[in-house]
């Protein structure tokens, strides 16, 4: 059961994702190598917080419960208590590739690990992951993240049908709306 989300990069994207799911109960801990990123998303939340109240969108939580969800961390091994990690790094294949070495390292064996990426093989990504083939997937959130319902989800070649299930019932909860796509990226 996935209780606690995990998201490399702190971007538009990343932080977007973060705030969908901080909005609407869930605790994150959102990862980015730069202090800078991490401080100027701190910065986001406050303004979003208060445009979307100002727009009349009501949360079910005060300004401070929501905040309160959110953990900031430059380190990676921040997002390793999570049961979801969602990679959401600049579409690099390289430094993509990378974490997910260390995301398979360092997280347990029952997290899942997702790419956000729009443009990039999964099976590439995941390449060097051993421990965790089985709990690779795609989850691609479309921009605006926290405004737009709709979520790409994807198999790797190794992914476990339970695993997909999960990602899948966890992603409607939040009132997602799913693209569903089999390995050779054809619409389910």
């Amino acid at each position: 059961m996935i209780q606690k989300v995990g998201v490399i990069g702190a971007g538009t994207m990343g932080f977007g994702i973060a705030f969908q799911f901080i909005t609407n109960g869930m605790p994150v801990v959102l990862q980015d190598i730069k202090e800078e990123s991490l401080q100027l998303a701190g910065e986001k939340l406050k303004t979003y917080l208060k445009i979307f109240r100002e727009e009349g969108t009501l949360f079910g939580d005060s300004d401070e419960t929501i905040t309160n969800r959110l953990t900031f961390t430059t380190k990676i091994e921040g997002v390793a208590g999570c049961d979801l990690v969602i990679e959401s790094a600049t579409e690099n294949l390289e430094l993509k590739q990378e974490i997910f070495r260390k995301l398979d390292e360092i997280c347990g064996e029952n997290v899942i690990l997702t790419s956000n990426t729009s443009s990039l093989k999964l099976s590439e990504i995941s390449r060097n992951v051993e421990k965790h083939k089985d709990k690779v997937m795609l989850t691609h959130f479309f921009n605006p993240a926290h405004i737009v319902p709709l979520v790409e989800l994807l198999k790797g070649p190794d992914t476990k049908q339970e695993t997909y299930d999960e990602v899948n019932a966890f992603i409607k909860k939040w009132g997602r709306l799913q693209l569903k796509f089999d390995e050779r990226c054809q619409v389910l």
